[in-house]
């Protein structure tokens, strides 16, 4: 009969001691084995057994570790249910959405917090912080929501991809999709100002909308972003109508030189949304 002693840091620097009595001489003799993740353990000669107890006895995190130790799909749904916890039913015929669980808003901000994590489950649970902030019960508070805020516009801080043409080169900085999301889900916070008063979510869509190393998608989706946030009355018309024409201008030169690219259509559509709602019934989400 063998014991054994697992001890891991979050499925890192695993240490798995494997003792048993020797058959030959009676005597107790341990051997351990050491990895710095699940992976590495596997590739160890003669670790099949300490794999077997780590993967059936240690205590791990779906999301901690190197962006999770569980695989990409698990990860993926286990975000998307996060975001999706129904507490009480809606009545989609009156225009009543449901209700989602609002203290999933934590774990979810720690796996877009994760620098290790894929910008693929990241998309996931921004999506689903929006939907919380949205239709949460009960209803999520400011600190919450500024939380919440803070946690995508330090994601835009990040190193970020520029190019659709360099994406499979430059697949270790920020992806461009997921640039679009966090701006689309920065303005659907709903907060205006953080605790100094200042109208930081108009600022850092305005900082994103006016890059000119973003691609024209993420800074369009700025500009569509901008028409849908909550804005006050300390909001200049002025100086961001002659941003979102700049950016109109900077589009007709790229476009020039580039007419055949799939995405024009698209950054179109965004900037002529930035003027106009999508539907009759669009509104901000302040209302």
């Amino acid at each position: 009969t063998a014991h054994f002693k697992i001890t891991h840091n979050n499925g890192q620097q695993i240490v798995v001691v494997v003792t048993r009595p020797d058959p030959k001489t009676g005597k107790t003799v341990s051997r351990s084995f050491k990895a710095n993740s699940l992976q590495d353990l596997r590739d160890v000669k003669g670790a099949g057994e300490a794999v077997r107890f780590f993967e059936n006895y240690s205590t791990r995190s779906i999301f901690g570790g190197k962006g999770g130790l569980q695989n990409f799909h698990v990860r993926l749904n286990v975000a998307y249910l996060l975001g999706e916890l129904v507490v009480r039913k809606g009545d989609p015929s009156k225009g009543i959405p449901d209700a989602r669980y609002t203290a999933a808003t934590y774990p979810l901000c720690e796996v877009v917090d994760e620098p290790r994590q894929l910008d693929a489950i990241k998309v996931v649970a921004v999506r689903g912080l929006v939907r919380l902030m949205r239709t949460g019960q009960p209803e999520a508070p400011y600190d919450l929501r500024l939380r919440v805020a803070e946690c995508f516009a330090n994601q835009l801080k990040r190193p970020y991809q520029r190019s659709l043409a360099r994406q499979r080169i430059d697949h270790h900085l920020q992806h461009i999709w997921y640039q679009e999301v966090l701006v689309e889900g920065l303005a659907g916070v709903g907060i205006l100002v953080n605790k100094q008063a200042e109208p930081f979510v108009e600022t850092v869509l305005a900082g994103a909308m006016a890059d000119p190393n973003r691609h024209f998608l993420v800074r369009t989706a700025a500009a569509k972003a901008i028409g849908r946030a909550p804005l006050g009355g300390a909001f200049d018309d002025g100086l961001r109508s002659y941003q979102l024409a700049e950016l109109a201008g900077q589009m007709s030169v790229a476009y020039n030189k580039a007419p055949t690219a799939g995405y024009w259509p698209r950054c179109y559509q965004q900037l002529y949304f930035a003027f106009k709602g999508i539907s009759k019934s669009e509104t901000t989400v302040a209302g």
